[in-house]
């Protein structure tokens, strides 16, 4: 099976179809089929144009608290699924017998039987 190969358009062609885009007040779709190229890529270029540009949105002030942040979840993730497994454990029914031998090590029972 062959893969499908995409046209590349030069950085000029691109700049010129952005410019036709905001100029001529053509639909993009007309546009681009004018130009040959496929509607939503040509939409997508008028997109990123209109775009700010941000080299790096995130500080590196933010960046370090983020990652703390991360930290502070994981850690407490865990203490959570601790206590839920401790919870879990506690409410497990005990049979009879545990009960006895518990009783019987602390002195808090007699044995009847006896």
């Amino acid at each position: 099976m062959a893969k499908t190969r995409y046209a590349r358009h030069s950085a000029a062609f691109r700049d010129e179809a952005i410019r036709q885009a905001r100029s001529s007040g053509l639909p993009l779709s007309k546009l681009a089929r004018d130009l040959g190229v496929n509607y939503g890529t040509l939409r997508l270029w008028v997109k990123e144009a209109e775009a700010p540009e941000e080299s790096d949105p995130v500080t590196a002030s933010e960046r370090l608290e983020l990652r703390r942040l991360r930290h502070e979840v994981r850690e407490l993730r865990m203490e959570r699924d601790i206590l839920k497994k401790a919870t879990a454990d506690s409410r497990r029914p005990r049979n009879a017998m545990n009960d006895r031998r518990d009783h019987a090590a602390r002195g808090t029972i007699t044995d009847e039987r006896t």
